[in-house]
């Protein structure tokens, strides 16, 4: 999960039952956060369940923590702004953005300490299932990994923007510009993948995974290594900022002028959700089940 600066649009999902088709209700829920967001940037999220989550400002040292599905919310400070953030449970996570900075919580975000620094704006965050070990991307090509005890630098062998990074397990993948790389054991260079800009990537396991980017380009690995694109219903070709897979066959992604996209078969086809219902950049995405997500986007609609 990401990202850049933006401010928040925070969407919770309500799911109807009767239809296999699964029509989904949309909830503007941005005014319950605190009066001190305004209309800050905020970047990215976390969420360990359906109720509890939290949100980072890309614009001020907050961070909005919410343990009731976002209708109450609490401020927390860093810093700095964040951009990234990953919680490994209710007490213990990571969060990062500015100034390189890599904060830690062990009381579930009343304190956040600084960590370390990779030494340049800090942009995505992923640590793998049950791991205390985990991975952060940023500007210039960074690549460190996270441990509780501090933050070590690791080579990309780029000098690209890497703005998203996903380790599903073992291995792990990062993106960014028109760079595609995978980790086992170190950064390698073995992906085959289109000529694009890409601003996200989400891998549900070693070999499946998608990628999006400018212009709502979509692609979509099968074997961790070769990437083919994906149609986009989209004819505005509005560029995507994130991707989210719950499963092989469901998942989201969001990006530009609110635009949001879903789909059941794993990408085969995409269908547009809720259009019209803003212009307003969406930045992020994440669900935690089939009948319940979240997505933020700009100008705390």
């Amino acid at each position: 999960m990401k990202k850049f600066t933006l401010s928040l649009l925070i969407l919770g999902l309500l799911f109807t039952a009767d239809s296999f088709a699964q029509q989904y209700g949309f909830v503007n829920i941005s005014n319950k956060l605190p009066n001190s967001a305004g209309t800050a940037s905020l970047s990215d999220m976390y969420w360990i369940s359906d109720s509890e989550g939290w949100i980072c400002s890309g614009a001020a040292g907050e961070i909005y923590h919410t343990t009731d599905g976002g209708n109450t919310f609490t401020t927390q400070t860093t810093q700095y702004y964040t951009n990234a953030i990953h919680m490994l449970n209710s007490s213990e996570g990571y969060a990062g953005g500015y100034n390189g900075r890599v904060y830690r919580t062990t009381d579930g975000g009343a304190t956040w300490s600084v960590l370390g620094s990779i030494g340049g704006t800090l942009l995505s965050i992923s640590f793998p299932p049950s791991s205390t070990t985990g991975y952060c991307s940023g500007y210039g090509g960074r690549i460190y990994s996270i441990t509780s005890s501090g933050v070590s630098s690791m080579t990309s062998g780029v000098v690209a923007n890497l703005s998203s990074i996903s380790f599903p397990g073992s291995q792990g993948w990062t993106c960014g510009e028109q760079v595609i790389l995978r980790y086992n054991g170190s950064w390698l260079g073995d992906q085959s993948n289109p000529t694009e800009s890409y601003n996200a990537i989400c891998m549900i396991n070693n070999t499946t995974g998608w990628a999006v980017g400018d212009n709502g380009v979509i692609i979509k690995t099968t074997d961790g290594a070769n990437w083919n694109y994906q149609s986009n219903p989209d004819t505005s070709n509005r560029t995507l900022l994130d991707v989210f897979f719950l499963d092989a066959n469901e998942g989201w992604a969001v990006g530009n002028s609110g635009v949001i996209l879903h789909t059941t078969n794993g990408g085969t086809t995409w269908n547009i959700e809720a259009a019209g219902m803003t212009t307003n950049m969406m930045r992020a995405v994440q669900f935690t089940s089939s009948t319940n997500g979240y997505a933020l986007g700009n100008n705390a609609t």
